[in-house]
């Protein structure tokens, strides 16, 4: 999500949930795994300048760091957010009801930092 979107997200999340009585607080600097601490839940949230979205992706360490805390984790995701935002909620039962698992692999490059590198600035030159 671009930087722009994902902190107007947050804002509205946080208008939302002040006016649903909770007391919301912004963590999203703090790599938790999620955006907002509010009334209890732990609040992912995804801002989209689309009309819908087609897959919000979530990861095995994601779950692995929520623990026994999943069972209070919600994805809020704010549609249309340059136009007329719209906000889903995604309770935790739903999260899990809705989960694909896709296989794919990926390799850490910071694994191979020992390879050699070579120079193609003699090559390429700058743009």
């Amino acid at each position: 999500m671009a930087r722009d979107t994902e902190k107007k997200a947050i804002e509205i999340v946080l208008k939302y949930e002040k006016l649903h009585g909770r007391s919301p607080k912004d963590v999203s600097g703090k790599k938790l795994g999620y955006d907002v601490e509010s009334g209890g839940r732990l609040i992912e949230v995804k801002g989209m300048s689309a009309q819908k979205g087609d897959y919000i992706p979530l990861y095995k360490k994601l779950f692995v760091k929520l623990g026994q805390r999943f069972k209070d984790y919600y994805i809020y995701v704010i549609f249309d957010i340059k136009n007329r935002p719209k906000l889903r909620i995604l309770n935790p039962e739903t999260i899990l009801s809705g989960i694909e698992i896709e296989t794919y692999f990926m390799i850490k490059l910071k694994n191979y930092s020992n390879l050699p590198e070579e120079d193609l600035s003699g090559i390429i030159g700058p743009e």
